[in-house]
């Protein structure tokens, strides 16, 4: 297997003079919601940040972020099932479509 060399002027995220540059479409908000779930644990989450950690767990491969908001997000969502569609087609949630209708 081959490996990747690191860039040659250091490695993005390695220190704070090589800070790790987020996309665009991914805000400062977002990833302090998945920080918060990580590091504070599996308080209660309002629903733009669950949405935050499914679309950042989905992306990143985060399993657990995405299995805990597949499961605590629906409950958020009662009542709003187009979003519940749209999110459930956006990442990938097979078992949110029936429901939404």
């Amino acid at each position: 297997m081959s490996t990747i060399p690191p860039p040659a002027d250091g490695q993005e995220g390695g220190s704070d003079d090589q800070p790790m540059v987020l996309p665009e479409c991914i805000s400062q908000a977002k990833v302090n919601s998945l920080f918060k779930y990580m590091f504070k644990g599996k308080e209660t989450l309002d629903q733009s940040s669950l949405i935050a950690i499914l679309k950042l767990s989905t992306m990143w491969e985060i399993q657990d972020g995405r299995s805990y908001t597949i499961e605590n997000l629906p409950q958020v969502l009662a009542g709003n099932a187009p979003l519940q569609f749209y999110l459930a087609r956006m990442y990938e949630v097979v078992e949110w479509v029936e429901p939404a209708f």
